[in-house]
């Protein structure tokens, strides 16, 4: 059985423990500790940074940020996806962690807010069920600044959905990855806003407004008449999803982009809910390794057939 290690550390604002397991195969004397930041706002749009202060000895961190998902009207909204990178640090410095906010569930007809960090909002309707959901933000680290060219890891947020009358597929479009996916509309067609890429924001979708850098684009406001609907909001990232349409018909109206991602492997659609960032380093503080498990002894050797001990006395002929 592998040994377990408590780690504190801040998150969110609170002081938490994690269990930090030592991998096999770590040299003696190192093991492995992990930070996890979760999302410290209240209702998705309202988060603020957090830190992480590199510890005594560290050199080098590896960062996971997982960007939060869209919010869902009928149909969900497109799920975070998923940035990670390994990165030169100095013990002392402080690198600043931002995680994104799921998108909101309009309640009523007015335009709800972009998920925290960069999610675009959804269009506004002309009742409570004609509104479009907003965009899921990016989560990110940045190093040496606080702006969003400091950024050296995103995880893009997933699109907003919209409300096509109870027809399926109007969901917003899953995070980057290196590109967001776009939007769809009631026929489940990519016809909603566009994915940001690795060097721009997503196009929106008709009157949806497309996305900027680490910002998605707003949904578009529905039309009077017929059966109105609002677009879905972009996701953010390292360039943001574009809007959705917002039209007179639930058919036509489409959910926002996903926003694309930043860092040396990136997963497109992997996060449901708020966003997350898992950082981890090795120090001789995090404690020695776990130790090898004992070698496998084999199988147990065949006794052979059972005997009968009166059967085995000499010359018994039964």
């Amino acid at each position: 059985m592998s040994s377990s290690r408590i780690r504190f550390g801040v998150a969110a604002g609170v002081l938490v423990a994690a269990f930090v397991v030592a991998p096999a195969g770590v040299e003696a004397g190192t093991g492995t500790c992990r930070q996890v930041f979760s999302y410290n706002g209240t209702d998705g749009s309202d988060g603020s940074p957090q830190e992480f202060v590199v510890p005594a000895d560290v050199i080098e961190v590896t960062i996971t940020a997982l960007g939060a998902q869209g919010g869902e009207r009928v149909d969900p909204g497109g799920l975070g996806g998923s940035g990670t990178v390994s990165a030169v640090v100095s013990a002392g410095e402080t690198l600043e962690v931002n995680v994104g906010g799921r998108g909101l569930t309009p309640t009523t007809a007015a335009a709800p807010p972009g998920g925290y960090n960069g999610g675009g909002a959804g269009g506004a309707g002309v009742t409570a069920g004609h509104t479009g959901a907003s965009g899921g933000g990016a989560s990110d680290v940045r190093q040496g600044g606080t702006t969003l060219a400091d950024r050296i890891v995103v995880g893009g947020g997933g699109g907003g959905a919209i409300n096509a009358g109870g027809r399926p597929g109007a969901n917003g479009g899953a995070g980057g990855g290196a590109s967001g996916e776009p939007g769809r509309n009631s026929s489940g067609t990519p016809n909603g806003g566009g994915g940001g890429t690795q060097v721009g924001p997503g196009a929106g979708d008709g009157n949806g407004s497309s996305g900027a850098l680490g910002i998605g684009g707003t949904g578009g406001d529905a039309v009077t008449g017929g059966t109105p609907m609002a677009g879905g909001g972009g996701g953010g990232g390292l360039y943001g999803g574009g809007g959705g349409e917002g039209s007179d018909s639930q058919i036509v109206a489409g959910g926002g982009g996903g926003g694309s991602g930043l860092g040396s492997t990136l997963v497109t659609g992997v996060r449901e809910g708020h966003g997350e960032v898992t950082i981890e380093w090795e120090s001789e503080a995090c404690g020695p390794p776990d130790p090898e498990p004992p070698p496998d002894p084999g199988p147990t050797p065949d006794p052979g057939p059972d005997v009968d001990p009166i059967d085995a006395r000499p010359g018994f002929t039964g």
